[in-house]
């Protein structure tokens, strides 16, 4: 069978090559993904953040006594399977028919029966990413090939930065991005992703109108995918332009183009930058800098746009001046 590696948020697995996600559900605390093949759901990946970690925290911090527990992964299992049976008709589960070590953690593994069929499930704590993971396989009786798959899932990480591999995509971005949208169009993905933008360090002056104005609530970098034939007979040039005007006024705001669209190289191809800066005006300088970074790749047969936020501290348009050279892209994005 062929295997393609799946990465999302932290998790991470080696799936069948015609298995997709064909659901994303996420909240402040879970994240529930579907997958599938042509045929049927094959998968379900949940997992919720235990706060475990927090709370002792807090406890060390203020001295108070630590008051939640860490439930073991039999009891969240149970608890799990109380709410889906009053939600789905028919469902039942043989609890615990094995037990397995997931990326070095104790899984508690459950049959579960349903109208629409029958399989396998696992649930285990990852002490490292403080969260409680639910796996759940839908492929019948084959337990020897849900437990193959066990052996691949990597829950936690040490790296600076996380995988994300899905829908055709493979990016690899700092760890403090998180996926909070996505929109599927025909011949057209477009993904936001959430950061954080580092404190401020700004002298105090009585001139308040020639301090930058305040930055946006949060550090957006923007990943749009069109297909060939989306793309059309477009130029490079004016797409990038135009297209990143229309995402950053859609997820960010209001912004200026400062400098662009110019040449350089993307990854192997003939690419196109553009400056973007966000406030500034008269006797103001800008809170930041956003690059956008548009490129067609040919072995992906798909145009590529990314817009993300520059090192802040910098006088972006200055330096791009100064060196007549736009800044070089980041390795976010494995095209090919």
């Amino acid at each position: 069978m062929d295997l393609k590696p799946f990465s999302f948020g932290g998790f991470s697995a080696m799936l069948p090559s015609d298995w997709e996600v064909s659901a994303i559900r996420m909240s402040n605390q879970e994240v529930v993904l579907g997958i599938q093949d042509l045929e049927k759901a094959r998968l379900e990946i949940r997992w919720q953040e235990a706060g475990w970690k927090k709370a002792k925290d807090e406890a060390r911090k203020t001295g108070r006594p630590l008051t939640k527990r860490l439930l073991e992964p039999e009891e969240v299992a149970e608890n799990y399977h109380k709410q889906l049976k009053k939600k789905a008709k028919g469902m039942d589960f043989e609890e615990g028919v094995a037990e397995e070590k997931v990326d070095g953690h104790q899984a508690y593994v459950s049959k579960w029966y349903d109208e629409t069929g029958k399989g396998y499930e696992a649930i285990w704590y990852c002490g490292v990413s403080d969260r409680y993971y639910y796996l759940r396989y839908a492929d019948g009786e084959d337990y020897s090939a849900f437990k193959s798959l066990l052996a691949t899932v990597t829950c936690h990480t040490s790296l600076n930065t996380l995988k994300w591999q899905y829908l055709g995509l493979n990016l690899e971005l700092p760890r403090d991005y998180a996926l909070d949208s996505q929109k599927a169009e025909v011949g057209k993905l477009t993904l936001v992703f959430l950061g954080h933008w580092p404190l401020p360090n700004r002298k105090k002056s009585s001139l308040s109108w020639l301090r930058p104005p305040p930055l946006p609530q949060v550090r957006k970098l923007i990943l749009s995918r069109w297909n060939a034939i989306r793309f059309g007979n477009a130029q490079l040039d004016s797409w990038t332009k135009d297209e990143s005007e229309k995402l950053i006024k859609k997820y960010i705001g209001s912004t200026r183009v400062e400098m662009g669209p110019m040449g350089l190289e993307v990854n192997g191809h003939a690419g196109k930058f553009v400056l973007f800066s966000i406030g500034g005006g008269l006797l103001r300088k800008p809170s930041a800098y956003l690059a956008s970074y548009g490129w067609f790749c040919d072995a992906s047969n798909s145009a590529f746009l990314l817009v993300t936020p520059l090192p802040m501290g910098v006088n972006w348009k200055e330096k791009i001046r100064l060196e007549n050279a736009p800044p070089s892209p980041p390795e976010y994005v494995k095209c090919h």
